[in-house]
């Protein structure tokens, strides 16, 4: 690590949103992390963060095993040498059932997907973070944890304990220097919102309902979350920035 290079890791790095963010960040001269499952997928996003002459590092984790999301945040401090910024992008929904139907197993795994797995990351980044006096956890929850979602109470839920979990952290970790906010994207063009914008009618009957009638892309996620993590948002903090293109606005 050179003397003013930061470190981040991001979560779920392997494509959409996270991979976008580790090339941002890449970019912006940070040394990177990359967790996911998927180290072929990884590497490949790696590689792309290295074409701006930063080190990176591939951490293959599944986030529905507590040990091994400990672990990467740990390794990653380890092996860069400390840890500035903790983006907990990954999360996921491949179900949507009503609630009376849902089973208790789904709801736990939607939960721990989405939620718990930010947890363990962000508890373990915040030992280490208070400790060195400084830091930045950026969460990224969704416009789902502020309204309905019907079928995917599991999903909105754990965003909605997500964005829960970004103010009650900033409160508290405050003190030591540490910063915690989270974005809230719409609908973006990513796999798991490919079922919505690879068929016409159904990509038209979602963007009219935005403002600006388009699907997000994941680099403006990626953008925001540089943005929220980075010193030109040194006084922010306990906040989620929305980027739906304005869907919220529309509650008719």
């Amino acid at each position: 690590m050179t003397e003013d290079r930061k470190v981040a890791l991001v979560t779920g790095a392997s494509r959409g949103i996270g991979a976008a963010t580790a090339i941002a960040l890449a970019a912006e001269g940070y040394d990177v992390a990359l967790a996911s499952r998927t180290v072929e997928d990884l590497e490949t996003v790696a590689a792309q963060c290295a074409e701006h002459g930063v080190r990176t590092l591939v951490v293959q984790t599944d986030v529905m095993e507590e040990a091994q999301v400990r672990h990467a945040v740990t390794h990653s401090a380890a092996e860069l040498g400390r840890l500035d910024v903790l983006v907990n992008n990954a999360g996921w929904n491949s179900f949507m059932v009503p609630i009376t139907e849902m089973r208790s197993s789904g709801w736990e795994k939607g939960l721990t997907l989405n939620l718990t797995q930010a947890f363990w990351a962000t508890q373990e980044a915040g030992k280490l973070m208070t400790a060195q006096g400084s830091g930045s956890i950026v969460n990224v929850s969704s416009v789902a944890g502020a309204g309905s979602s019907p079928g995917m109470a599991h999903y909105g839920a754990a965003k909605a304990g997500l964005i829960s979990l970004t103010v009650n952290s900033a409160m508290e970790m405050g003190h030591a220097g540490v910063r915690v906010n989270a974005v809230a994207p719409g609908w973006v063009k990513t796999d798991i919102s490919k079922f919505a914008w690879t068929d016409d009618d159904t990509e038209k009957a979602f963007v009219q309902r935005a403002p600006i009638q388009r699907w997000g892309v994941p680099q403006e996620v990626a953008d925001a979350i540089v943005f929220l993590a980075g010193d030109k948002a040194s006084y922010i903090t306990g906040q989620t920035l929305v980027i739906d293109g304005g869907l919220t606005l529309n509650t008719f």
